[in-house]
């Protein structure tokens, strides 16, 4: 299984580590929320808001109930709709929510499919024609504002992670650790070691046994080879004393992790070079985008940084 997907699925992280009776167990347990959420929205809907997770669980419901009552020609559809069910309650075991819809979106689809094919068989003309609209008001609720955001999104993307793409691979192509992978890793020929665990697997084992600790970090970025690192700061629990923060990229954000990358040198036989880099780099940024230099601070003046800023 990919490092990305065992990093971002608790589920399947809880596969590997235990054994049959403990993974149904915590199944159960999984499964046993989800209703709880249901039964919170059936017992006050003014008070909680539906979600996905409500429109899957219900979904699920109707069409388990649908499929042993249907006859003739919609019968047919009982493979599509067990294949529904199965996709969503995997989806409330497992799946992810919001960055911009992207987690959940085959979720979506498939819930779609499976109602789109089951009213017919249940509604009269009129009716299917008021439930598609509900399926569409439903999506377009949720989804229009996502949408609405995405020229804000976009330009924060070119305002940060595409200038520190540039940053990596026209002004300082050296192996990097990062904890956001995107337009960073795209085209980018150095070494990256990624401190979110998604692209490099000894990461992702370390965050999830919760055995992260400076020294772990430290002698991993030694062992590849790091010279530098451009990270969300408030991502990391903690980080060596050693790295020695040069600059701060301040933007906006929209859809980014944080407004705030922090520049670190590693191997303190590149700071010239570290140093010219930043200087031909500062010059090139866009309106929106603005470089802050330091002289290795310690970390444990990052948050009066930060707030500065």
């Amino acid at each position: 299984m990919p490092s990305s997907v065992m990093a971002k699925s608790f589920l399947l992280y809880n596969f590997t580590v235990t054994n049959l009776s403990q993974f149904l167990q915590f199944i159960w347990i999984l499964t046993r929320d989800v209703l709880d959420e249901v039964l919170k929205v059936l017992c006050d809907p003014c008070r909680y808001p539906l979600t996905w997770e409500h429109y899957f669980t219900f979904t699920i419901f109707f069409l388990l109930t649908l499929m042993p009552l249907v006859r003739g020609e919609s019968a047919r559809y009982r493979y599509l709709w067990l294949v529904v069910v199965l996709v969503l309650y995997m989806h409330l075991l497992g799946g992810g929510y919001g960055a911009s819809g992207r987690y959940e979106a085959y979720a979506v689809t498939a819930m779609v499919i499976g109602l789109s094919s089951a009213l017919p068989s249940i509604l009269p003309r009129v009716g299917r024609q008021i439930a598609f609209m509900g399926i569409f008001f439903i999506c377009s609720e949720i989804y229009v504002p996502t949408i609405s955001r995405t020229p804000s999104a976009s330009t924060t993307i070119y305002v940060q992670q595409y200038q520190m793409h540039r940053f990596a691979t026209e002004f300082f192509p050296y192996p990097v650790a990062l904890n956001d992978l995107g337009w960073m890793s795209y085209g980018n020929k150095a070494y990256i070691l990624d401190l979110a665990g998604l692209a490099s697997d000894t990461i992702r084992v370390i965050r999830q046994r919760g055995k992260w600790t400076p020294e772990s970090i430290r002698d991993l970025a030694l062992q590849k080879g790091i010279v530098y690192a451009m990270i969300y700061r408030s991502w990391m629990p903690s980080i060596p004393s050693e790295w020695c923060l040069v600059g701060v990229l301040k933007t906006f954000s929209t859809v980014a992790g944080d407004d705030k990358v922090s520049i670190y040198l590693i191997n303190p036989a590149y700071r010239q070079q570290m140093e010219a880099a930043l200087d031909k780099w500062e010059k090139t940024l866009p309106m929106g985008a603005r470089l802050y230099r330091f002289n290795c601070p310690p970390d444990s003046a990052w948050h009066a940084i930060k707030d500065q800023l």
